[in-house]
């Protein structure tokens, strides 16, 4: 069994980074999929040293912390990859004499997957295992949060962290008790950022009993006091194509549109006509919309097995006083333009939508007269907050969801509706196109055998 000690009197390291392309040096570079991690591990020796061999590894490390769980902490060493330091430089092999300093250099080429061991769960879903074998961001660091010089606040709650490490270590047999030592003599943080190549993360569910995702929403829409029944009105909200973060850019504006489709279904004492003239006054009018995104991140520390992949992602959990024990939920609001007039486009009773009515209001909605649709394009940008990428792990994910609230009415005598969709989102990094990808990313797909 291998023992750690501290020989820090005897040597000094240090550990040097060489940044990808187009990164500057004053600060932590950030590495994506595919790019050449390389550097040079210096050593000045104080005294002399015998030894085995030098290594420098990298590798990646998820630790949580849940209040009142069961076990309430966990780490996890998802990846590690090592390489054995070319040592022929020195005059002997097996010592570092007092006095040197040497030089050694290193390379790694990060990744696309990680091996089938890294993931925890015995369950055969390939849902679950393409999306747990994808590299998760560096995550709840805040010496390293952010993108180049500037550090950002990454949304990981307290407790959560993905760190990445380059270390270097010595190992010698020792003498007196002929046991093998390790030596730590230096870690040095490394900010990686993967990318998903074309092919976006498979959607998982993270909590089959989350209700927050509501693309539709339908409202009845009645007069003041009377209560009698002027409409229904339906909003669903498309989700838009996968947001993609500039490579190496933090400056980029990254926009998206979402579509929002509203339904308005007259009731027995709204006119309609039939004619291609503009619609009546008593139709809906939007008086604001307001929009928001929320970063989930969700946490565990102990493993879920399950034959279903719905159930080996945590479940949001809280305690007595509807405080969150294992998430944590930023809203991130977002620029909405002044919202438009609606172009409503009559429909006739032939293509009547398929709405979830109950019997009186299918009595007091004459179905026979036709339907008032409207599409609205609504943008949007990320910003300038510091979004990691979704991604899915054993012990920490982080999602995105859409939100957007509309705000309705029809006429003085009846009352403002407010009507919220929401969507969930995927924000993916893009891949570097001088890396060529690894065969299961070219293919998007993940060997699942054992």
């Amino acid at each position: 069994m291998s023992r750690t000690i501290d020989l820090s009197h005897a040597l000094g390291v240090s550990v040097r980074l060489s940044s990808p392309t187009s990164a500057s040096q004053s600060y932590i570079p950030s590495f994506t999929t595919g790019d050449e991690i390389s550097g040079t591990i210096s050593i000045a020796v104080y005294c002399d040293v015998a030894f085995e061999n030098l290594h420098v590894l990298l590798t990646g490390e998820q630790l949580t912390a849940v209040r009142g769980a069961v076990p309430d902490k966990a780490h996890h060493q998802f990846l590690r990859m090592l390489q054995t330091l070319d040592v022929s430089i020195l005059s002997n092999t097996k010592v570092l004499k007092k006095g040197g300093k040497h030089e050694f250099p290193f390379k790694f080429r990060l990744i696309d997957y990680l091996p089938i061991s890294s993931c925890l769960h015995s369950v055969d879903d390939p849902l679950v295992r393409a999306a747990h074998l994808h590299l998760p961001p560096s995550l709840g660091d805040a010496s390293i949060a952010g993108f180049g010089g500037k550090l950002r606040d990454d949304s990981a709650p307290p407790g959560c962290k993905i760190v990445y490490n380059i270390q270097a270590k010595l190992e010698r047999i020792n003498s007196l008790t002929g046991k093998r030592e390790t030596i730590p003599l230096k870690s040095q943080k490394v900010r990686i950022k993967p990318s998903a190549g074309d092919v976006p993360l498979p959607e998982l569910t993270l909590d089959p009993l989350d209700t927050n995702n509501t693309p539709k929403c339908e409202v009845v829409i009645s007069r003041k006091g009377s209560g009698l029944l002027t409409g229904r009105l339906s909003v669903a909200l498309q989700k838009p194509d996968c947001f993609w973060l500039p490579l190496r850019d933090p400056h980029s504006e990254i926009i998206r549109s979402a579509t929002l489709t509203l339904t308005y279904i007259p009731g027995s004492q709204t006119h309609l006509t039939t004619s291609l003239q503009p619609p009546p006054e008593s139709l809906p009018v939007l008086k604001s919309l307001k929009g928001q995104i929320t970063a989930t991140t969700l946490y565990t520390t102990s493993i879920t097995q399950s034959s279903s992949h719905l159930f080996c992602l945590p479940t949001k959990k809280k305690d007595l006083f509807g405080r969150p024990l294992n998430f944590s939920d930023k809203v991130i609001h977002l620029p909405v333009p002044s919202p438009p007039k609606l172009q409503w486009v009559y429909n006739p009773p032939s293509s009547s939508p398929q709405l979830a009515m109950s019997a009186p209001e299918l009595k007091q909605l004459e179905l026979g007269q036709g339907y008032y649709t409207a599409s609205l394009m609504v943008p949007v940008a990320l910003g300038r907050e510091n979004y990691v990428t979704t991604f899915y792990s054993c012990f920490i994910s982080r999602v995105y969801s859409l939100s957007l609230q509309l705000e309705v009415s029809q006429a003085q005598s009846v009352p403002l509706k407010t009507i919220k969709v929401t969507v969930p989102i995927e924000i993916a990094a893009k891949r570097d196109p001088g890396v060529l990808p690894s065969y299961n990313a070219s293919m998007g797909v993940v060997h699942t055998g054992l």
